[in-house]
């Protein structure tokens, strides 16, 4: 019986027909893979909203486009440790129909409150106990006027070509949260 030739730790090649096999089959694979538009959706071009208060990018901020010309696709994203927002057009369409958008900028921060000391676990602090202790707080760190669609004077128009907008809401306040 004939050895066939080959030599240790070399790899051989399949035939050339099976090479295009492969990658028409993994061409067709990935072409089905993407989830299909809604009806009446165009196609959402990629953006990025970095947004900056007082000079610095600022990181945990709600970033929303409102349409202003009567369009129906929003879009949202949060913003990383960089400041940068990657948007989402019904949280699943990577990027924004291109338009003309308010830009709704919310965040909020949540300062817990003192201990109460000798509670246990199970009890209910009385008003005697409370006395003197910080409660717990949420507050506002950026303006609420541009945590609103109606107030915001953020604008921004969403083109092909172009892919990063900057936005800055203006000071660094700190307003605490009224509870309802």
């Amino acid at each position: 019986m004939k050895k066939p030739d080959y030599k240790e730790g070399v790899v051989m090649k399949p035939p050339l027909p099976l090479q295009y096999c492969f990658v028409l089959t993994t061409a067709l694979f990935l072409n089905g893979c993407g989830e299909k538009l809604p009806p009446g959706m165009p196609s959402p071009v990629p953006c990025d909203v970095i947004v900056t208060q007082e000079g610095k990018t600022l990181p945990g901020a709600v970033v929303r486009l409102h349409p202003i010309e009567g369009g129906s696709w929003s879009a949202a994203g949060l913003t990383d440790e960089s400041g940068k927002a990657v948007l989402y057009t019904m949280d699943r369409f990577k990027g924004a129909v291109s338009g003309k958008y308010k830009v709704i900028v919310s965040k909020t921060e949540f300062e817990p409150g003192d201990a109460v000391p000798g509670l246990r676990p199970g009890e209910t602090a009385t008003p005697e106990m409370m006395k003197g202790l910080r409660l717990a707080a949420n507050f506002y760190v950026v303006e609420e006027r541009y945590g609103n669609e109606e107030t915001t004077p953020l604008v921004i128009e969403v083109a092909k070509g172009t892919r990063m907008y900057i936005v800055d809401v203006g000071k660094a306040v700190r307003i605490k949260i009224k509870e309802r």
